[in-house]
């Protein structure tokens, strides 16, 4: 992806940011959400990308964010008076640590910026800065993954018959088999840990198998978590 591109994403993010632009208010909550997914997976390939590149992603991953909480609101005022299963609760807890960790990606990030934010560069010692940008995007890659399996878990249920749920089951399974390794491999626990405070990469990977990796790591997290709500929602019937 280019710098000029990676600006362009960036006017229509903030073209989006005016009410049912375009889309309708429906449509435009699944394009946010999307994009979102899209664009996170492109920041965590930034060793396929540009700095700048990465840099001006997120800012349009701050964007596309602040856009997802405008359409989402109505989950703010809710919260207290939401079911208190064990789902649901598990649910908003993921939902509550996934804010937290985006707003320190984004904080983290713009603070140790060099094309985007510059002014903000050096508002924490970049060492620790490092490291806590390393610690918190990791967390919040496996936070959404999870996010994403809570949300699909109806989805699946009402939109497959049991043979598909099945052959489906099979081919996730193998998928997050692999992912699992991949995570292990690429040493994300150090990172989640906060024990390096540098990213090793393979600048060599072209982008398409960095994303591929990317999306088969969150593959695997997807998975556990439509298993875990699977779960949950079945003890919470037999109560």
């Amino acid at each position: 992806m280019s710098l000029n591109n990676c600006k362009l994403l960036i006017v229509f993010c903030l073209l989006s940011l005016k009410k049912d632009f375009i889309l309708n208010r429906k449509n435009s909550k699944l394009f946010i959400d999307y994009t979102m997914a899209l664009l996170f997976v492109l920041l965590m390939s930034s060793q396929a990308t540009e700095q700048k590149v990465h840099e001006w992603l997120g800012v349009a991953m701050l964007l596309i964010a602040l856009m997802h909480q405008y359409l989402n609101f109505w989950w703010y005022q809710s919260l207290l008076k939401m079911k208190r299963n064990a789902f649901y609760l598990f649910k908003n807890t993921v939902s509550v640590l996934m804010i937290i960790a985006l707003v320190l990606c984004i904080f983290s990030g713009f603070a140790m910026s060099k094309y985007a934010t510059p002014f903000l560069r050096g508002a924490i010692k970049l060492s620790l800065t490092r490291q806590i940008h390393l610690c918190v995007t990791h967390w919040f890659f496996i936070l959404v993954g999870l996010h994403i399996g809570l949300h699909l878990i109806n989805w699946v249920k009402r939109s497959f018959t049991i043979k598909i749920k099945k052959i489906l089951f099979v081919i996730l399974w193998c998928v997050s088999v692999y992912g699992l390794y991949l995570f292990l491999e690429t040493q994300m626990l150090d990172y989640l840990l906060m024990r390096s405070q540098f990213a090793f990469l393979d600048y060599k990977m072209p982008l398409w198998q960095t994303v591929g990796k990317n999306m088969v790591m969150m593959i695997s997290w997807i998975f556990m978590s439509l298993l875990l709500a699977n779960f949950l929602q079945q003890q919470g019937n037999a109560k």
